[in-house]
């Protein structure tokens, strides 16, 4: 839609402009008259009708707008407008951050995965300055990164119980990422697993409590893989979430979707496997992660496959937390700093490193460069949401199978629709981030 609140010629990411001359040209500028022409809302067809959905939400939720065009109940056309929760990050990059401080602003990109951001800035730090950082602190970024991953798929996993009106399993599960949450602060400080990350390694409040951490991690798992196999087994949630928003292996390639969503759709889309980094350059974790074969209904690219591969992941999360205890227990001591000080070469200008992380929903890139001074230049942050928006709405709009996925998955249909009141769980299955995406 049309908005007249800011100059056209603004241009506020550029790098000749400064603060106080954006703040002059906003004062300065003077909005359109009301009767001015502005840009329309499209038109439906004969017999449709439009239904615009956000940007303000009924939950506590990022704010995104969803405009339907809809023939009776179902989705002939969505439009995703975004851009609400636009910050002007990689700007801030270059005049509020120094690289040894950038994590800070890493971390604040996507609330949820705010350590697998700060963990990939920081990788880009080290990788610029050609460090190595201690072996310990490659353990325990990949511990805080599982516990990441773990509490979110736990917490989406609830709420697509929950939009199904399986109450019971959705608060249990709910109450189950409270206590990954509450491990995070004991752990580190915070629930979100922030101030941790430094370039050159990690900083911790306090000595871990390697034998509490193991126990928690054990009850949660147990009680979530029984939660997630009588959830899976309901008729009401099978029949809700089977062959609904289904996005076909081929349409996953076609669009570069990534991570989860791609995993879900039968795409072998994940970092830790394919750019190992970390914990992960490690083939006994790989072979952790590559431990289970999944079922083929957990690569149909429906709401029910996304359900089975977040819930197949937290299990490989808490085999993975289990085998980095034990190497802590032998190697972590009384030690809270595990960091190797850096430094940049002066004589170079214009460098540039790269960092990478698998988080939860998917691959997070930072491209970072410093300049002559040895500031950042430029940063280049990219979150796995940038990709899969397009998957989403590939997902909810009508569309033909293609014959591979027909043959390999029986789908009873040729061409796939979805009905309004299934958008929740299909958006759901994927939960993007809009903040990760309005950079």
């Amino acid at each position: 839609l049309h908005t007249d609140v800011y100059p056209p010629d603004l241009y506020p990411l550029r790098r000749n402009r400064t603060t106080a001359a954006l703040k002059q040209a906003i004062q300065q500028y003077r909005p359109l008259s009301a009767d001015a022409p502005r840009l329309k809302e499209p038109q439906p067809a004969a017999g449709e009708w439009l239904l615009s959905v956000g940007p303000v939400h009924a939950a506590v939720i990022e704010p995104g707008r969803f405009l339907f065009r809809l023939g009776g109940e179902m989705i002939e056309e969505v439009g995703i407008q975004l851009g609400y929760t636009h910050k002007g990050i990689e700007r801030l990059f270059q005049v509020d951050r120094a690289l040894e401080n950038g994590w800070q602003l890493a971390e604040h990109v996507s609330g949820d995965s705010s350590f697998a951001h700060s963990m990939a800035y920081c990788q880009a730090v080290e990788n610029l300055a050609r460090i190595q950082i201690p072996p310990q602190a490659i353990l325990l970024r990949g511990l805080f990164l599982e516990f990441e991953r773990l509490a979110n798929h736990i917490g989406d996993c609830g709420a697509l119980a929950r939009d199904v009106a399986m109450d019971m399993a959705a608060s249990e599960m709910a109450a189950l990422r409270e206590k990954v949450l509450r491990l995070n602060l004991h752990a580190t400080g915070h629930r979100l697993l922030r101030g941790v990350n430094r370039p050159g390694g990690v900083q911790l409040p306090g000595t871990l409590d390697i034998e509490k951490i193991a126990k928690t991690i054990a009850e949660i798992d147990t009680a979530f893989t029984f939660l997630g196999r009588q959830v899976q087994q309901k008729p009401g949630f099978r029949d809700r979430a089977i062959n609904t928003g289904i996005l076909t292996r081929q349409q996953a390639a076609n669009l570069g979707a990534t991570g989860l969503a791609a995993r879900a759709s039968g795409l072998e889309r994940d970092f830790r496997l394919r750019h190992p980094f970390g914990i992960y350059q490690d083939a006994a974790f790989r072979q952790i992660i590559r431990r289970q074969s999944l079922p083929l209904e957990a690569t149909a690219g429906d709401v029910f496959a996304r359900f089975l591969i977040r819930w197949y992941e937290a299990q490989t999360s808490a085999i993975v937390i289990r085998k980095i205890l034990a190497h802590l227990k032998k190697t972590a001591g009384q030690q809270t700093s595990f960091t190797t000080p850096i430094e940049f070469r002066r004589i170079q200008n214009y460098e540039f490193g790269l960092g990478y992380v698998e988080g939860w929903r998917g691959d997070i890139v930072y491209w970072l460069m410093k300049d002559k001074f040895q500031g950042i230049y430029r940063c280049k942050a990219r979150d796995p949401s940038t990709l899969n928006w397009a998957a989403l709405k590939a997902a909810l709009n009508p569309h033909p199978l293609d014959n591979e996925y027909i043959e390999r998955h029986k789908a009873p249909q040729r061409a796939v629709e979805t009905i309004i009141a299934d958008f929740p769980i299909v958006n759901k299955s994927f939960n993007l981030s809009y903040s990760g995406n309005d950079l």
